[in-house]
């Protein structure tokens, strides 16, 4: 069984046409894209980019697998809109994850 080769974040976002890395995180969390963890690091397979390309083009009406990757995946690249929405979302996400870390906390101290 050969292993896929593995990308970092920021060479992950490199290969989708250059788009920030959080965007990929926020596709992360949305689970648009898929992370692979290798200790603490979070790497991405290159058939998950593959994969990923190949829907992007799919939704798009492309329909050309990793040809034409660059109209799939964006012109999303340093769109300031996006970028505050993305960031929006890791936001609202780290602000719930608070939110649930300090009502645990709490109930520890309680009992």
């Amino acid at each position: 069984m050969a292993l896929d080769k593995l990308f970092s974040v920021e060479e992950a976002a490199k290969k989708l046409g250059g788009i920030s890395t959080w965007t990929v995180q926020a596709w992360f969390s949305q689970g648009r894209l898929r992370r692979t963890k290798v200790g603490r690091r979070t790497m991405v397979a290159e058939s998950e980019l593959e994969r990923f390309i190949a829907e992007s083009n799919k939704a798009s009406g492309e329909g050309k697998g990793l040809v034409g990757q660059e109209h799939a995946v964006g012109e999303q690249t340093g769109s300031s809109s996006e970028v505050r929405q993305s960031f929006a979302e890791l936001k609202h996400e780290w602000d719930e994850m608070l939110a649930k870390a300090r009502k645990a906390d709490e109930a520890r101290a309680i009992t």
